[in-house]
C-alpha cells in the first residue's frame, strides 16, 4: 500500500468548454464522496493543449487546477498532467466522459489492497443509436477478454507511471492501451495484477461521428503503432485537425 495519501484526477483537454461542465461536475460528486468517506484530499487537473475557446476559463470556474502542455501530442497531455499531481494515485478520464459517484471511492479500495498495480472500467456510450452502443460495448468487452485490460478511465500509482515513462508519446492514437498494456507487464514484474473494476461505469459522449470506414481507419492506425509501425498526424486527421 502507498503511503502518500490522495487522489489526483487528470483530464487531457483541448476546446472542451462545452464538454467539460458536466465532466467537472460527475467529479466533483465523485471527489466529495470519497473525501467524507475516507477524510482524504482530491483534487482535479485539468491539463490544457492550446485551446483556443474558454477551455481553462471552465475547468477554473468548476474548481479544477489548469496546467498546459503545448505540443499537439495526447499522450504528452497526460504525462504533463500526471508530473504536475500532488498525490500518488492517479487516475485519468477524458473531457467528454462522466464518472459515477461512487467511482473514485471503489477505486481507492481496490488500490489501497496491495495487490494492484492499477486497472481500468467499464465503458458504455451515451448514444440514442442501439448500433453504436452495441459496437462500444463489443469492443469494450474484445479489449477486456482479448488483451485483458479496461479502456476509457485508468488508475495507478504515479511512481508506477514513472517507471515505464509515463503514455507512449510515439504512438499519436492508442497511446491509451499502449498504457494499460505497458502497466499490466510492469504488474506482472512486481507481482501485482492489472484490475479491470467491473463496479464502475464511464459513461462516454457521442460526440465524435465516426464513419465505418474512419473508424476502421482509426483501429488499423492503431494496431500499425502497437506494431511499432510509425504514423503520422496527415493520416490521423480525424483526431489531430485542429478544427476539431
Amino acid at each position: 500500500m502507498q503511503s502518500s495519501s490522495g487522489i489526483s484526477v487528470i483530464i487531457p483537454a483541448y476546446n472542451e468548454e462545452r464538454y467539460l461542465p458536466p465532466t467537472l461536475s460527475a467529479l466533483r460528486r465523485a471527489a466529495d464522496e470519497f473525501r467524507e468517506e475516507f477524510k482524504q484530499p482530491c483534487e482535479i487537473i485539468v491539463c490544457d493543449n492550446n485551446s483556443t475557446d474558454r477551455t481553462c476559463e471552465v475547468a477554473r470556474a468548476h474548481g479544477a487546477r489548469v496546467v498546459h502542455h503545448s505540443e499537439r501530442n495526447i499522450a504528452g497531455v497526460r504525462n504533463a498532467g500526471i508530473r504536475a499531481a500532488n498525490f500518488a494515485l492517479i487516475v485519468t478520464v477524458d473531457a467528454d466522459n462522466l464518472v459515477p459517484d461512487h467511482a473514485l471511492r471503489d477505486i481507492w479500495i481496490v488500490m489501497q489492497s496491495g495487490r494492484y498495480v492499477g486497472g481500468g472500467v467499464r465503458i458504455a456510450v451515451m448514444s440514442e443509436q442501439i448500433v453504436k452502443r452495441a459496437l462500444v460495448f463489443c469492443i469494450d468487452r474484445a479489449i477486456l477478454y482479448g488483451a485483458g485490460i479496461s479502456a476509457g478511465l485508468f488508475f495507478f500509482w504515479k511512481t508506477d507511471a514513472e517507471k515505464i515513462r509515463g503514455f507512449p508519446e510515439q504512438l499519436l492514437v492508442g497511446e491509451d492501451t499502449g498504457f494499460a498494456l505497458h502497466l499490466k507487464k510492469h504488474g506482472r514484474k512486481t507481482r501485482r495484477k492489472y484490475k479491470n473494476l467491473h463496479s464502475v461505469v464511464l459513461r462516454v459522449s457521442d460526440r465524435k461521428k465516426v464513419t465505418f470506414g474512419q473508424g476502421l481507419k482509426t483501429v488499423w492506425h492503431v494496431l500499425r503503432q502497437l506494431a511499432g509501425r510509425p504514423t503520422t498526424r496527415e493520416q490521423l486527421s480525424f483526431w489531430y485537425n485542429p478544427d476539431r
